[in-house]
């Protein structure tokens, strides 16, 4: 597991949210997982609070033992303050979007980080990468958005997440696994996206995945 690049990941996420510590494991059927663990190793819930740590803290953890992740708890929605921002953090995770072994993306990602440009990094399998907002839009239940297969996934026929390329929105009731690895240099800085700006981004999304043949949103969520 690579160290985070702790300086590319926003101040303002490093102030404002509470990290904990993550590992792989697998489940009964051989498939790996990610969970929150404590300083022992021991999985724990997202919001248990003996793994919540505050940024500097988790950092120094890390840097003791390597094979361990950072993440973030998103609790019941992280609400994010500063002099001319207030808002909640929203998370999109591309996943199948990126070819893991080379710095080739699926047709529609360029666009559509320099329409609505801000942090952006990639995950730790690098099949994909997150994408970091703040909105005025309150947090709202876990959807997907769903893609045809990835322009990789005949590449590699192993890896399930090119096959089933989709998009999941996350915004309370779950941690993020970050890495700090930019998805390329304009993508560091993290913006504010007022919730109509929102909701023209997520209809974006699903036009382009059912332009690809895919479903689209899977479920209509309520904020």
């Amino acid at each position: 597991m690579n160290e985070p690049t702790f300086n590319h990941i926003p101040e303002l996420i490093q102030l404002s949210a509470p990290f904990l510590l993550w590992n792989y494991f697998k489940n009964k059927n051989g498939r790996s997982y990610k969970s929150p663990v404590t300083k022992s190793g021991y999985r724990v819930s997202y919001d248990n609070n003996q793994a919540l740590l505050p940024f500097n803290d988790a950092k120094q953890v890390i840097s003791q033992f390597p094979n361990i992740g950072l993440g973030l708890s998103l609790l019941n929605g992280l609400r994010i303050k500063s002099d001319n921002i207030d808002g909640y953090l929203h998370s999109l995770d591309f996943d199948g979007f990126a070819d893991c072994s080379g710095p080739e993306v699926d047709d529609g990602v360029l666009e559509f980080l320099r329409e609505f440009p801000s942090y952006c990094e990639m995950s730790p399998s690098e099949t994909g990468f997150k994408y970091f907002f703040i909105s005025d839009r309150p947090p709202e239940t876990k959807f997907k958005i769903k893609f045809s297969p990835s322009a990789f996934a005949s590449k590699y026929p192993d890896i399930r997440k090119y096959e089933h390329r989709e998009i999941e929105v996350f915004s309370q009731n779950c941690f993020l696994a970050l890495t700090g690895k930019l998805f390329n240099s304009h993508t560091s800085k993290l913006h504010f996206i007022e919730s109509s700006k929102a909701d023209q981004m997520y209809a974006h999304l699903n036009n382009w995945a059912v332009s690809t043949g895919g479903e689209g949103r899977e479920t209509k969520s309520t904020p």
